[in-house]
Parts: C-alpha cells; structure tokens; sequence
C-alpha cells in the first residue's frame, strides 16, 4: 500500500468513514445463471477477476457471475445483474441459491417443505417451483449474498405458500398416464417438422399434468417409442432450449410478440399442441366415461 493510499484512508477515518482496501481479488465467470429455468452454466474458468475488500470477502471462498432471465425478479435479480456468491456455506430456507442439475445451472431459492423435500423457488408467478428429485444430480454451488446491494431472502412464509399452491395443483386427480401420451404423440408426428417442435406436444403434456416441467429426458424416450421411425426424432437437450420466453409458460399463454419462434414457424407450434391437446381432451372423456 503507497503513502498516497494510506493518507486517504486516514482522511476518510477522520470523516467518520469505514474505508476498506480493495485487494483482495474474486473470480469473475464470463458467463451467466439461468433466473429462468436451467441452462448450461457455460466456461467453468473465471475471465477476470473483480478485487474486493477482504474483510468483506469473508472467510469462505466466492466468486462474481452474471444473471440471466426473470425468474427472480421480484427478488430483485434482473438480467444482468452480478451476483456475488459464496461457497461452502450451508443454504436455509428463503436463502437464493446457485445450483447445478444435471449439470445445467440456475439460481433460485431453497426451501426445504414439512416432509423433507426440498424445493427451488422462482420469485415470478409465471414460473413453478422445481422439487429436487434423487434421479437428479444436484451440486448446491453457493449461496447468493450480493447483487451490486444487498439482496433480500424470500420470506419462510412465501415459501410455504408458494409450494402448498403448487401441491395443491399437483393434488388434483390425474386422470391420463403414458399412454395417453404416448397417443397424442402419435396424433401430433405427422404434424412434426422438425425435432424441436416437439416441444409443442412436451409443453401440453406438462399442462396437462401428465409430465413435470423438467421431464425432458422422459418424453424423448416416450416418442422414441411412440414413434421410432419418424424423421425428426428430438433429444432433451433440444427440447429445453425451447422453453424460453412465452413458451415456458403454459400453451394458453404462449404470446406471439414473445415466443422463441416467429410468423409461420409459430403457427406451426401452435397447430402441434392443438393436435396434442384435442388428443389429451379424448382421452380425459374416455377416462370419464369408465367411472
């Protein structure tokens, strides 16, 4: 530290200041967490690095990156915000979290429910809680402290009300299985143009409560299955890249002036879901009628 330096912290003292020295230097990674749903985490190797006081910084170790979407807006993270994060910190309830499933990352809140189950919350109402599963591979990267200010933790309440909504639609009575699906599929493959239109079918099974919003691998099989020699066979990975903008919403709420797709290609996706949906909509009266 120069003499310059340390004349300039004494003056700031005198003032009734709390100076602190930025030297003590955190990673920067050149790439983004999902505030949406979850996407590759890209480069694994910091680009730069941001110098923090070290008091600051604290005793465990952190890192900076940026946030990407608007799942957690009304907790105040918006796109492109630098979210400071720490590592090997023990995460409680309402804290926002980054989080790696199978290996694609997104930052939420944590919150663990009456029978132990634990849960990442999205701060936006169009989006749904992700309930952590033991077939997935889960890798609690940090705890977020930091936004460029202090950030807010969801309150405990919310959490418990924003999970036993989401139960209570779950709760109700399912009356279409695999089968079902694998139907609709099949109604919907001459429609099919290319692999990721798919995703029309996927997003009305997931209305429909036949299929989780995070079920990409599952439904893929299921057409490999339903379908095994159609043209356009897609994979998960093709499927999620689709939900993004409107499309992760349910399909009565896609918006054309904000879908992934445009003009013909989004009438196209539009005709897929009907085809899957009117499918969907037999089998449910086919169900009724056995009972």
């Amino acid at each position: 530290m120069t003499q310059e330096i340390m004349n300039d912290l004494i003056l700031l003292e005198k003032a009734g200041m709390n100076p602190q020295v930025c030297n003590f230097p955190v990673p920067y990674y050149d790439s983004s967490v999902r505030a949406g749903v979850p996407t590759d985490p890209g480069a694994h190797t910091p680009g730069e690095y941001l110098c923090l006081p070290r008091d600051l910084v604290g005793k465990y170790p952190t890192f900076v990156v940026n946030a990407e979407g608007d799942s957690m807006k009304e907790a105040g993270i918006l796109d492109g915000d630098l979210l400071w994060v720490k590592v090997g910190v023990t995460a409680f309830d309402g804290d926002i979290v980054v989080v790696s499933i199978n290996n694609e990352t997104t930052v939420k809140a944590f919150y663990t429910d009456e029978n132990r189950q634990k849960w990442l919350i999205p701060y936006n109402k169009d989006y749904s809680p992700i309930r952590l599963t033991e077939d997935m591979d889960v890798n609690m990267i940090g705890v977020v402290t930091t936004i460029l200010r202090n950030i807010p933790r969801m309150p405990y309440n919310e959490c418990i009300r924003i999970v036993n909504y989401h139960k209570s639609q779950q709760a109700r009575p399912i009356l279409l299985g695999k089968e079902d699906a694998l139907e609709a599929i099949r109604q919907s493959a001459p429609l099919v143009k290319t692999a990721r239109q798919w995703y029309a079918v996927f997003r009305t099974l997931v209305d429909a409560d036949v299929l989780t919003s995070e079920a990409y691998i599952t439904f893929a099989e299921w057409i490999h299955e339903a379908v095994p020699g159609h043209e356009h066979l897609p994979n998960a990975r093709e499927l999620r890249r689709m939900a993004v903008q409107s499309f992760a919403r349910p399909v009565d709420r896609w918006n054309r002036d904000n879908a992934p797709v445009s003009g013909q290609r989004y009438k196209e996706y539009l005709q897929v879901a009907g085809c899957a949906n009117e499918c969907l909509k037999m089998a449910q009266i086919r169900h009724a009628n056995k009972k």
